[in-house]
């Protein structure tokens, strides 16, 4: 506004202030810093769909008709969590697609940022089969389920760094409290790929966290569905 008083006034234009980087790359806007966060927002909810499908299947009557046959929990999770995971593929390349269409600049590898949505998506189902064996319709895996996903947008950081007391140290990498979340490390990593650049030594450690926080999460759920759901007795 002050640059178009001056034309507008005849005042030449004496000093302009840009902002530039130091380093070689990262994140152009706010718009770019906020990017990867929106990526897990939307992978996270992942948690009240699956939520509401677990507690279908129970409503429909459904899980009467399985316990009749020797199918196992896993069995009838995997196909579940296969959808959800081709579902997350399409999330990712969505949300990453639009945010290129309204001028993110990427600064890293794609197929990279692809790899950790999918394991923040992991934890996704997971944590949406454990809201899934606690609730009883669809309405309740909807509030519950989103209000899950919510906490984990807020506590990993995905919109807002937020403050958390360092627990121990690892290989001279601080560990801290919210770092328990799958998204934690999922954001993190998104966040070093698109905004910085980072390759896959730099963002080894993000990943395998991210990958076995997920899958841990993910045995929980399948193994409180095969409790809780699966051999309930009419």
């Amino acid at each position: 506004l002050n640059r178009r008083a001056d034309r507008l006034a005849g005042r030449p234009e004496i000093l302009r202030l840009e902002a530039r980087a130091l380093a070689g790359s990262g994140p152009q806007s706010l718009f770019d810093v906020y990017a990867p966060g929106m990526i897990v927002f939307a992978l996270l909810l992942t948690i009240p769909q699956v939520a509401m499908l677990v507690a279908r299947e129970s409503r429909w009557q459904t899980l009467d008709r399985l316990r009749l046959t020797p199918l196992r929990a896993w069995e009838l999770l995997g196909g579940i969590g296969l959808a959800q995971t081709a579902l997350g593929v399409v999330l990712v390349a969505l949300v990453l697609g639009s945010a290129l269409a309204l001028g993110f600049q990427n600064q890293g590898s794609t197929g990279l940022a692809l790899i950790a949505g999918l394991a923040v998506n992991l934890s996704a189902i997971g944590w949406g089969l454990v809201v899934g064996c606690f609730v009883e319709n669809d309405g309740q895996a909807i509030n519950v389920g989103s209000t899950v996903a919510m906490l984990q947008v807020f506590l990993s950081g995905s919109f807002y760094q937020m403050p958390s007391p360092t627990l121990f140290h690892l290989g001279g990498r601080a560990i801290e409290l919210f770092d328990v979340l799958p998204a934690t490390h999922g954001f993190l990593a998104l966040q070093q790929v698109l905004c910085y650049g980072s390759r896959w030594r730099e963002v080894a450690f993000r990943l395998a966290a991210t990958l076995l926080l997920s899958l841990l999460t993910l045995v929980v759920g399948i193994v409180l569905f095969g409790r809780l759901r699966l051999k309930e007795k009419k």
